[in-house]
């Protein structure tokens, strides 16, 4: 699985694979083999090169913080996946100030976070369309105010298929 974390401003992309018990990182063309261990409380323990990092995560809308040995570093973390979510919902359907939100993927609409009439801003979160097990969130792609709901919570949608209207301002 392709990651891309970008750090101050810098982006990096890495190539994670996943066995039952190891995970295996090509990272900066060099692979490094990880030891993650939870703590609880969004702590854990990194092996790595035989060096030890206590890590505490705490989780935002639009970036993680790691704390690593008392420094704070403001990572965005995204998937191969999750990037062509957000670039296709960005892409979504729009003439001059509607915007039509579709499915970027089929899928369970899980849970519709916003109503009608709704003032909204960009990246507000408005659904969460489940596909193969994995939540996908689908945030707005601009200011405005949610004009119509097109679906429903527990309805399955094809690719494409409308979901919200957003008129812009």
């Amino acid at each position: 699985m392709k990651i891309f974390a970008t750090i101050d401003g810098t982006e990096y992309q890495a190539e994670l694979a996943q066995t039952n018990s190891h995970s295996k990182l090509l990272w900066l063309g060099h692979e490094i083999h990880p030891e993650f261990t939870s703590l609880g409380y969004h702590r854990y323990r990194l092996k790595l090169e035989n060096r030890i990092y206590l890590l505490r995560f705490r989780p935002t809308d639009d970036y993680i913080a790691v704390l690593v040995d008392g420094e704070e570093i403001q990572v965005k973390v995204e998937t191969e996946r999750s990037r062509l979510i957000n670039e296709l919902a960005r892409q979504a359907g729009h003439t001059d100030s509607h915007f039509e939100i579709k499915a970027p993927i089929p899928g369970l609409v899980v849970k519709i976070l916003v109503n009608a009439g709704e003032t909204i801003v960009k990246g507000d979160k408005l659904l969460i369309l489940e596909a193969m097990k994995m939540e996908n969130v689908i945030k707005s792609p601009v200011d405005g105010a949610v004009e119509s709901i097109l679906t429903q919570s527990g309805k399955t949608v094809q690719s494409g298929e409308r979901l919200l209207m957003i008129k812009s301002v």
